[in-house]
């Protein structure tokens, strides 16, 4: 992976084992998937998915997957099927936020500074959690 900013954006390429462009100009480059939205395939045969982050200044994560547990709960919490409410999760169309706090490293156990960034991340993108001891009386929910 190289790190560089580019129009004052930090980017990042990943270059994959088969790779065998001669130009690095010609590999796609990958801005901080909460800037872009962009990521990438390692290979057709796996279909296994990338994103970067830049969680420092002087840090270059390369994301991936570490099983489909965050998928699964995702869904049981906010799917939505307008044609069929019986499909639909326990809170139909909630907006979900995905940080991952696993590490591949150990098995995907979370980390304490990963669970600790990953709440750095909640207070940056204003993300309002209600869970269920904070219902009462006074918010009438």
């Amino acid at each position: 992976m190289i790190a560089f900013k580019h129009n004052n954006v930090r980017r990042a390429i990943v270059i994959k084992s088969d790779c065998d462009v001669a130009d690095l100009r010609d590999l796609p480059s990958y801005a901080a998937y909460g800037t872009e939205h962009k990521y990438g395939v390692f290979d057709s045969q796996s279909l296994l998915t990338f994103a970067v982050n830049f969680p420092e200044d002087d840090i270059l994560s390369l994301v991936t997957v570490s099983g489909s547990h965050g998928t699964h709960v995702a869904g049981i919490t906010a799917a939505y099927d307008p044609d069929d409410i019986i499909a639909n999760g326990v809170a139909p169309g909630a907006e979900i936020i995905s940080l991952k706090i696993g590490d591949n490293r150990i098995h995907s156990l979370e980390t304490t500074s990963a669970f600790y960034r990953a709440m750095i991340e909640m207070v940056r993108l204003k993300v309002y959690v209600l869970l269920p001891w904070m219902v009462n009386e006074e918010l009438k929910l």
